[in-house]
This record gives structure tokens, C-alpha cells and sequence, in this order.
């Protein structure tokens, strides 16, 4: 019985030893996590997606939104340097708002293409799809963790808005209709980006092709159209291409008269 409790405390002992050693190896944010059996739900992946943050170093995450609000109060500084009243023209809200687009569809492009093929690299991918998962569960799981990578910059876009909306330069219509094409035009290149991430094996060509094709269907095509246009005579081919171009319901959006539906 003696041996049995010296036996069963250096056990415990080592154990406990193996659990610091592995603490202390861990990444920083992971260090102050207590081992407790947590419920990951049917699908292990949108679980992992939601909690990984972008950045694994804690001052990092504390200094990205920091210094991403004080660019974005720097050049409101700027803007209004010489007339404050700038800031209330339609014409720099209109600005602001492509300025969103872009960012926000930049960072979707990038984040949807590295998605997978990141997996594939790290051999990690073998394990998901050999896992007891369905391919829609994985792919489900991606599309959101892609989503919660941007929320900060969405919700900067909405506070921009919604200030301008209560200074009474933007209508509120005009914004909700804003935000709308902001995650309704740049959801395609999220698909586009996971489809790319399964095809390819590289991450460095999933996300240049997909960075190419926003690229292309917001200026190649108009200028081919346009040139077409100018060589057969036919003036209205370009307009065309309003239709899905972001940018054409933005203006709609805020570059309107009070008491005008859009």
C-alpha cells in the first residue's frame, strides 16, 4: 500500500511537472487559459475559427484597433484642416465609403484565399479531411472565422456612418443601403477565395489570383467594354457594367437629395 501511494504521487508529481514544462511552451495567448474540457459543438472547425484571434501576441491585438481608429481620426484632422465643413460634403463621404470597400474587400480577398491552402501547407488539412466531418462543416467553419476577421473593420464603417448619420450628412437610408453592398459585393470574392484555396496548393497564387479578379471585373471589363464601345459606336454597352459594380450604389447611396428615394 506504501508503494503503491509513493508510486501514485511521483506520478502525480511528474504530471503536474509535464503540465508547467507545457504551459510555458505554449503561446502567449494561450498561457492563461485554464485546462478544462470545453464543448466544441458538431463542428470543431467554426469552433477553432471563432476563438483563433488574428494575431497571437496580446499587445498586438490591443494596439491594432488603437492605431487603426487614430489613422482614421487623422485624416478626419486632415480633411478639415482648411474648411471643417469638408468633412460634411457628400463627395468625401462618398470617399470614405469606397475607401471601406476596398479595405474590406482587400482584407476578405486575402483572409478567403488562405483559408485552405494555409491547411494544405501546414499539413494540417490531411487531419480535417480524413476527420469524421463533412466538407460542408469544414468549408462552413472557414467562411465564418474568414467573416470574424473583418468584423472590426465592418464595425468601424458602421460607426463612421452612423456618426455622419446622427450629424445629419448621411441619411440613414443611404448608409444601412452602404453597408449592405459593402458585405453583399465582396461576399463573391470570399467564395471565389475558398474555391481558389481548394484548388491551389500555394497561398502565395491563391491570393494573387484572387486579388486578380476583382481586379478585372471592376476595371478590365469596363475598359474593354468601353473600348468596344468607341470602335462599334454603341454608347451604351459601358453602362452595363454599372450594375455590378459596388461603387455605382454607393454614390446612389449618399450622393442624394433629401426626400429622394434611392
Amino acid at each position: 500500500i506504501a508503494l503503491v501511494a509513493v508510486t501514485a504521487g511521483l506520478v502525480r508529481r511528474h504530471a503536474r511537472t509535464v503540465e508547467s514544462s507545457a504551459r510555458a511552451e505554449a503561446p502567449a495567448w494561450e498561457k492563461g487559459a485554464r485546462a478544462v474540457a470545453r464543448e466544441v459543438g458538431d463542428n470543431p472547425v467554426l469552433w477553432r475559427e471563432l476563438r483563433r484571434p488574428i494575431s497571437k501576441r496580446r499587445w498586438q491585438r490591443i494596439a491594432g484597433p488603437i492605431v487603426t481608429i487614430a489613422l482614421l481620426a487623422g485624416t478626419y484632422v486632415l480633411v478639415a484642416w482648411d474648411n471643417p465643413r469638408t468633412l460634411g460634403y457628400e463627395e468625401t463621404q462618398i470617399a470614405y465609403a469606397f475607401g471601406f470597400q476596398f479595405v474590406i474587400g482587400l482584407m476578405l480577398a486575402v483572409f478567403s484565399a488562405t483559408a485552405v491552402a494555409h491547411e494544405k501547407e501546414t499539413d494540417t488539412w490531411t487531419l480535417l479531411i480524413a476527420s469524421p466531418m463533412k466538407g460542408r462543416q469544414i468549408l462552413w467553419g472557414k467562411w465564418w472565422g474568414i467573416w470574424k476577421k473583418t468584423l472590426g473593420v465592418i464595425a468601424l464603417a458602421m460607426l463612421h456612418l452612423g456618426a455622419f448619420v446622427l450629424a445629419g450628412i448621411v441619411h440613414l437610408p443611404g448608409a444601412i443601403l452602404t453597408l449592405a453592398v459593402m458585405v453583399g459585393f465582396t461576399s463573391v470574392w470570399v467564395s471565389s477565395g475558398l474555391l481558389l484555396s481548394l484548388w491551389m496548393r500555394r497561398v502565395t497564387t491563391a491570393v494573387a489570383i484572387n486579388l486578380l479578379l476583382p481586379i478585372t471585373a471592376y476595371v478590365g471589363l469596363p475598359l474593354v467594354l468601353l473600348l468596344i464601345s468607341e470602335l462599334l459606336g454603341v454608347r451604351d454597352l459601358p453602362d452595363l457594367v454599372l450594375w455590378y459594380l459596388p461603387f455605382y450604389y454607393i454614390v446612389l447611396a449618399i450622393d442624394r437629395e433629401p426626400g429622394r428615394t434611392v
